[in-house]
């Protein structure tokens, strides 16, 4: 597997295929670029498409230090770089709908547009106050995958298949603790500032449970196209694969039209 280094710390990433945009896929907490296997197997045919495995995540390193958004954005922007990427469309799954975002925030000359895949923008700090911290008192106990299991659980649907939902959690088991725990930690106390900035087109995709106001996102992005995949949980790339690579195409088909 291909890796790029970073002042010491491997990045992990694969690139398949060739043809404008490049999708830069990003994968949420806990899991890896494995979770948008879908997704580069249907695009890679007629796009260049790079999936990362987040600092640590995947097969890329996990040093002990913050995972905020805006550092993981900057980590994309120097692999953007290193690859010699250009005018992307990044698409964010989960918590890395904040990490795309930011992206777009600090290198709005590097975004062509962005998909955020079943992901919470603009979060209210006092709900996330009161969700997070048991949930992070438990992650740090010496059996915090107990933590996680009761996190994810409720992020499927009733119809995702227990072959997904067992691959799934065998993914996400294998994130060191420390790595998860910081993301809970950071994005409680990140201030979505980027998101009202966002200029590019944009589409917004739920799943069965709405993440993002998407009136107040409609209202702070006009440009914005939402979609629902009502049937899907969280991880809908996998549970909804054929739905999520149809509402893709025809967002890319409509930027060509631009």
């Amino acid at each position: 597997m291909p890796y790029l280094i970073r002042d010491g710390v491997r990045l992990a990433y694969e690139d398949a295929g060739a043809g404008d945009p490049t999708l830069l896929c990003l994968h949420g907490n806990s899991c890896n670029r494995e979770f948008f296997r879908p997704q580069m197997e249907y695009f890679k045919a007629s796009h260049r498409v790079v999936a990362l495995d987040l600092r640590g995540h995947g097969q890329s390193d996990a040093p002990r230090q913050k995972y905020s958004p805006p550092a993981l954005a900057d980590d994309c922007a120097w692999v953007c770089r290193e690859l010699g990427l250009e005018q992307v469309v990044a698409v964010g799954h989960s918590i890395a709908g904040s990490v795309a975002v930011e992206l777009v925030k600090a290198h709005p000359d590097l975004v062509r547009a962005m998909v955020a895949l079943d992901s919470t923008l603009m979060p209210d700090p006092a709900v996330l106050r009161r969700a997070f911290p048991p949930v992070m008192q438990k992650l740090k106990q010496p059996d915090h995958l107990n933590g996680l299991r009761e996190f994810m659980d409720p992020l499927f649907a009733p119809g995702d298949s227990d072959e997904v939902r067992e691959w799934v959690w065998q993914q996400m088991s294998r994130t060191p603790a420390h790595v998860i725990l910081s993301l809970f930690e950071e994005f409680m106390n990140w201030r979505d500032l980027a998101t009202p900035r966002i200029t590019q087109s944009f589409l917004y995709v739920a799943g069965f449970h709405w993440r993002t106001d998407s009136g107040e996102l409609a209202r702070v992005c006009p440009q914005v196209k939402t979609a629902q995949v009502e049937e899907s949980g969280h991880f809908l790339t996998l549970t909804a694969a054929e739905k999520v690579n149809d509402l893709l195409q025809d967002f890319l088909t409509n930027l060509r039209l631009v």
